[in-house]
């Protein structure tokens, strides 16, 4: 059976999020993990975390992690919720946990967008996003759960395509059942003719999809990405992160905190393998 994994500190921004998995799961007949981890700061010495304290921080997170499954079954009966809670990193678990299963359909997580320093790229988010190879889905605050009709990914075409991650939003977008357009946001220069374009998306894995060109001098292509987003109403926006991919050199130093804290849509983050 297809599942995802929600994780939650529980936080309201992670609570979100996890009732945003629990009807996008329950739409598309897939399982819910409910999964949360927590650490305690490194201790100074030779002085071991006492074994009480793990105990009752394990019973208390319990607790809490079974209210949340109780609302989420009180609003989607027939949902199947599984619950983790564990001592450890959260991406460790989610590895451990995929390595004794098949690969989640997605991993999602709240998108704390409402600072300076955006929990996306700036902790947890961010280090999954960059070494996890499953989709992750990134909600920030106050968004409500809609069926995701289309989805849109940017590309500037200059840079060698993610095979991987792009046939994770193939495989995606068929089980979504969603429109797929690609935005290409253009700075100052353009390509030489009509024919050279229509010859890379014809050789792009993402020739089906729906194309759109911006072409501005000057551009601020994070706001304009996000400006096309929502004026075309959008649901998700995928991003790619990676070495040599659109998206690592746009959102880059105060490129990085302008898009994470304006983002006001989900985001589909594919890492690829």
């Amino acid at each position: 059976m297809s599942y995802v994994i929600a994780t939650t500190d529980f936080s309201a921004v992670s609570e979100n999020a996890v009732h945003y998995a629990a009807a996008l799961a329950a739409q598309y007949h897939m399982d819910m993990v409910l999964l949360h981890t927590f650490t305690f700061p490194v201790m100074v010495g030779e002085v071991a975390i006492p074994a009480s304290l793990i105990d009752d921080t394990q019973t208390d997170a319990q607790k809490r992690a079974e209210q949340m499954v109780k609302q989420m079954a009180d609003a989607h009966p027939g949902l199947s919720i599984s619950t983790i809670v564990s001592m450890g990193d959260i991406q460790d678990r989610i590895e451990q946990y995929a390595a004794e299963r098949k690969h989640p359909e997605l991993v999602v997580m709240g998108n704390s967008n409402t600072s300076g320093d955006s929990a996306w790229f700036l902790s947890t988010l961010k280090s999954a996003a960059n070494n996890l190879p499953y989709p992750i889905l990134a909600i920030p605050p106050g968004i409500s759960y809609i069926q995701p009709a289309t989805i849109c990914i940017a590309t500037d075409f200059e840079q060698p395509e993610n095979v991987s991650a792009l046939e994770q939003l193939t495989e995606l977008r068929t089980k979504l059942g969603a429109d797929l357009h690609v935005l290409y946001v253009q700075e100052d220069i353009s390509y030489n003719s009509e024919t050279e374009l229509n010859d890379i998306i014809e050789n792009s894995t993402l020739k089906n999809a729906h194309y759109h060109f911006v072409n501005k001098v000057n551009v601020n292509i994070d706001e304009e990405i996000l400006d096309f987003c929502r004026a075309n109403k959008y649901d998700w926006l995928v991003v790619v992160p990676g070495k040599y991919s659109f998206f690592e050199r746009i959102f880059h130093h105060s490129h990085t905190k302008a898009i994470a804290s304006s983002a006001d849509l989900p985001l589909l983050i594919l890492h690829g393998k």
